[in-house]
Formats: structure tokens, C-alpha cells, sequence
């Protein structure tokens, strides 16, 4: 009996000196905010995949977060597929599926899978599109005061371009954490 008492002392000792330094997480992680993206031309930033049967498009871009838990720098890459009819023209039926990384500096980051349902809003034309995205997503992975944290939520992706036929202006990913169960 001592020998397990001893051992799930030295576990304790060795679970607490391994988290020497960084505070743990206080409570659930709830991500409520706007990452906001710098603008991207998607001819030449992104990368292209012409199928047969999809248009597969893959994008980074970098921007800043804010609202909940904190301010952080952010980074999101996203690939849409974009359905095909049969005779090789995209349909507006399309996906997406990213991952946004979100640094809060010294308090660590989270790192969200996103998968969602994209569709264009308005009318379509060489100057002007608007795409906007809705989906869920998942904490994938927390580090420093966010690890081992579990959540998901609901997201809007929205990129815009005006007056380009290729440089999306405004891009805005909107998150907000699904209700916990107690």
C-alpha cells in the first residue's frame, strides 16, 4: 500500500513539475470574437486543383483576433472544393475545410478544425463576389494555459472582393463556442 501512495505521490510531483511555469487552465475556453484577415488575390496566393470531378482552391492568410478570451494574432488556411456539373462547370454547391490558429502570446494557443457549407451571396460578377461560409469547428489542440481544453462552436467565413476580379479586401472569420454541457 505504501508503494502505491509513494507512486501517486511522484506521479503528482512529476505532473506538477511538468506544468512548472504555466498557469492551468482556469475554466472552459470560450471563443467569442472576429478574426479579421488582411486581403489576398486568389490567383496568386492561392493554390489551384482542377478535377475533373471538383476546383479545389487553397488559401493561407494571416491577420489579428478579437474578443474572447483575449486579443491574438491569427492564421487560417482553407481549401474549397467547388462541385463540378457534368460538363466541367463549377456549380455553387461547394465545401470547405480549414484550420484557424489563434496565438495569445504568453497564455498559448488553440488551433480549431473547421468544416462548413459555402455559398455566394448577391450577384456575381468580374468586379465583385461575395462568399460566405458557415460551419462548425473543434479545438483541436491548446497549448500553455489552453491545454487539454475541449470545445466547438459555429463559424461564418465571409471574403469579399470589389473592383478586382482576384483580390478578396475583406475577409472575416466570426467564431462563437457552442453552449457546454454542464
Amino acid at each position: 500500500m505504501t508503494r502505491i501512495a509513494a507512486l501517486l505521490g511522484a506521479l503528482s510531483l512529476a505532473a506538477a513539475g511538468a506544468g512548472a511555469g504555466v498557469a492551468q487552465p482556469t475554466g472552459p475556453v470560450v471563443l467569442r470574437g472576429t478574426a479579421t484577415m488582411k486581403a489576398f488575390d486568389i490567383a496568386k496566393e492561392c493554390k489551384w486543383d482542377d478535377r475533373a470531378k471538383a476546383l479545389r482552391i487553397g488559401c493561407t492568410v494571416y491577420g489579428s483576433y478579437a474578443g474572447r478570451p483575449g486579443a491574438a494574432r491569427a492564421g487560417y488556411g482553407w481549401v474549397w472544393s467547388l462541385a463540378k456539373n457534368p460538363i466541367g462547370v463549377t456549380t455553387h454547391r461547394s465545401s470547405e475545410r480549414g484550420t484557424l490558429l489563434l496565438e495569445f502570446g504568453s497564455r498559448g494557443a488553440l488551433t480549431l478544425s473547421l468544416i462548413g457549407r459555402q455559398k455566394t451571396v448577391g450577384t456575381t460578377t468580374g468586379a465583385h463576389a461575395k462568399i460566405r461560409t458557415t460551419g462548425t469547428w473543434k479545438l483541436t489542440e491548446g497549448t500553455a494555459t489552453f491545454a487539454g481544453a475541449h470545445v466547438s462552436g459555429t463559424y461564418t467565413f465571409t471574403v469579399e472582393r470589389t473592383g478586382s476580379p482576384t483580390v478578396f479586401s475583406f475577409a472575416r472569420l466570426t467564431l462563437a463556442t457552442a453552449p457546454q454541457a454542464a
